[in-house]
């Protein structure tokens, strides 16, 4: 009976496939689900809305180019923790048109050359609420190098008569170096442009 059940589930899953989220995607690799990770630059074929548990999109690769191609990378104000994160690769752009919404917005730590230029963001929200807030742009340094040379340009964030839309941030820049911060729209929030240091990497060469 139990080799039944297991024959009978293989063949569910060879007619419907496996799960979607967890898959690399991009140009030449596979389209984009919810929750994949990007291993090649990739432009948006349409909206993408997502209630999976953790990331939108994750970067897996150095010099991912993601252009949102005037669609929308939405969460559920729920499950879906930040739209697009990286965590340690060089050369990422985010480009618009597009929308990032719903989720708590764009986190990419220790990349070297990151652009996110051309987007709007609205209700940046602390999905886990682990620290009262979030910001809808953060540029930062965890484990690895300290990022460097990040332009931040020409993005709308948060709604024009919303107080709330942006529960921390617009843009928070930790302990980065050479970085570029212009023609940003910022609405709401507790402080539009957050610029910290560091105790060990005080971050230089600011543009605004």
């Amino acid at each position: 009976m139990k080799l039944f059940k297991s024959l009978l589930t293989l063949c569910a899953i060879l007619l419907i496939g496996w799960p979607a989220f967890g898959a690399n995607c991009g140009d030449g690799v596979g389209a984009c689900a919810c929750g994949d990770t990007l291993t090649a630059s990739y432009t948006l074929p349409g909206d993408l809305a997502c209630t999976n548990s953790g990331n939108a999109l994750n970067i897996g690769a150095n010099d991912v180019v993601l252009n949102l191609g005037g669609y929308t990378i939405s969460g559920d104000s729920t499950n879906v923790k930040e739209a697009i994160y990286s965590d340690g690769y060089d050369g990422l752009e985010i480009r618009g048109p597009g929308t990032i919404t719903d989720t708590e917005g764009i986190k990419v730590y220790s990349g070297d050359g990151t652009v996110i230029t051309g987007l709007t963001i609205t209700n940046a929200i602390d999905v886990d609420s682990d620290d009262g807030g979030n910001d809808a742009i953060y540029i930062g340094q965890a484990e690895g190098a300290q990022p460097a040379n990040v332009e931040i340009s020409s993005n709308i964030i948060g709604t024009q008569g919303s107080a709330d839309d942006i529960t921390r941030q617009g843009i928070a820049v930790v302990a980065c170096d050479t970085v570029e911060i212009s023609d940003n729209t910022i609405y709401g929030g507790r402080i539009g442009i957050d610029i910290e240091p560091n105790a060990t990497r005080p971050g230089s060469d600011f543009s605004i």
